[in-house]
């Protein structure tokens, strides 16, 4: 039911930040994650 989900929804996707225990050093990934149905459109990293 979630590839339907996906399919009718008219994504609003919003930049978040993942977060976990460890973190990157060098940088954050920022992933374009709609808050509908969690499809998750680009994700970029970006250097200090």
């Amino acid at each position: 039911m979630n590839w339907l989900k996906r399919l009718v929804c008219k994504h609003d996707h919003q930049p978040h930040k993942k977060l976990s225990m460890f973190q990157n050093l060098s940088g954050d990934s920022i992933y374009y994650v709609c808050t509908k149905c969690d499809h998750i459109r680009d994700s970029l990293f970006i250097k200090h």
